[in-house]
């Protein structure tokens, strides 16, 4: 009786995570996509605490090997994935295209926020040039380093070569802002996504 007392209060801990959890997902379903699998990350630890808690009041110790047992499945499975993903070829092979296309200054032409820091984080010290009409939500730009706006009525510095990071296919990106296209590669990156990297000249 008293071991069914303490196993309610361990079911305590996990209730209010797993509710949370179980709202989120309902109403994703009900009205609009919240859920994501990340926001289980916080639910795990509740969950493994209660595991550990059940275990320690079995008598025997074959629930606990039997738990050990199981959870060393997902964690195959996960080591496996994430190792494959940490063995990052694609995104060598981008800064190894990206060091061959480019001068001796790393110019960089952005449509949106994202690859600023990107490009920043791979090529440090770069030149970054964007159009002071794209969507920029950092307050302060000249965190991702030498950055140049550009008015609407103003033209990239001629005679230089950009690099244009995107996510997607922008097509013929080049003739709306008078630039010629040297090359496109394309590149599939774990965690990242898709990249599509330009090569343009002023």
């Amino acid at each position: 009786f008293n071991n069914f007392k303490q196993i309610l209060k361990v079911f305590y801990i996990l209730l209010p995570s797993v509710l949370t959890l179980i709202f989120f997902v309902l109403w994703s379903i009900y009205k609009t996509p919240m859920f994501i699998p990340r926001y289980m990350v916080p639910v795990l630890g509740a969950i493994v605490l209660f595991l550990a808690c059940i275990t320690a009041f079995a008598k025997k110790n074959c629930l606990g090997i039997l738990l050990v047992f199981i959870l060393c499945f997902p964690f195959g499975y996960n080591y496996y994935k994430e190792l494959a993903r940490t063995n990052d070829i694609e995104t060598e092979r981008m800064i190894q295209y990206i060091n061959e296309n480019t001068l001796d200054t790393k110019n960089f032409f952005h449509i949106g926020e994202f690859s600023l820091g990107e490009a920043e984080y791979y090529f440090p010290n770069s030149e970054h040039y964007y159009y002071q009409n794209i969507p920029i939500y950092v307050t302060e730009p000249k965190i991702f380093g030498n950055v140049h706006v550009i008015t609407l009525d103003d033209l990239l510095p001629k005679q230089s070569r950009y690099i244009l990071i995107s996510k997607f296919d922008v097509g013929r990106i080049e003739e709306k802002y008078g630039l010629k296209l040297i090359d496109v590669a394309y590149f599939d990156i774990p965690y990242q996504g898709e990249r599509y990297v330009y090569v343009l000249e002023s």
